[in-house]
């Protein structure tokens, strides 16, 4: 159940997303796993606990469907950007990154390198 606002305040004619926060070990391990689609205006937001390439990296085992991932600083600025294809074994962003937002691929060119995101 989406629970917050993702706005892109360096392209604010983009609208905003609704994320739920992956926080739980069981919600992180799970992601987007067993889902069938997922909704255009829709996104899950995974935090780590410091900027990491590794520890950064997803996996696209057992999905059904592919989606746009943007990687994000601390400071919530995009660092990398993919479409992430069903079945890849995995994706590591170029840089260090805290944030991962995995959403619907229609919402990739939402987001540009050096974008500055805010959770509202």
């Amino acid at each position: 159940m989406p629970n917050f606002h993702l706005k892109n305040i360096t392209q604010p004619d983009r609208s905003d997303l609704l994320i739920t926060k992956a926080e739980s070990f069981m919600q992180r391990f799970i992601g987007l796993m067993g889902k069938k689609s997922i909704p255009e205006q829709y996104g899950l937001l995974f935090i780590n606990k410091s900027e990491s390439r590794l520890d950064a990296a997803i996996h696209m085992l057992c999905m059904r469907f592919d989606i746009a991932v943007i990687w994000m600083d601390d400071q919530l600025c995009v660092v990398d950007k993919v479409i992430a294809r069903k079945w890849h074994l995995q994706y590591i962003p170029h840089v260090p990154a805290m944030y991962i937002l995995e959403t619907h691929p229609a919402r990739y060119d939402d987001f540009t390198i050096g974008d500055r995101l805010e959770i509202q």
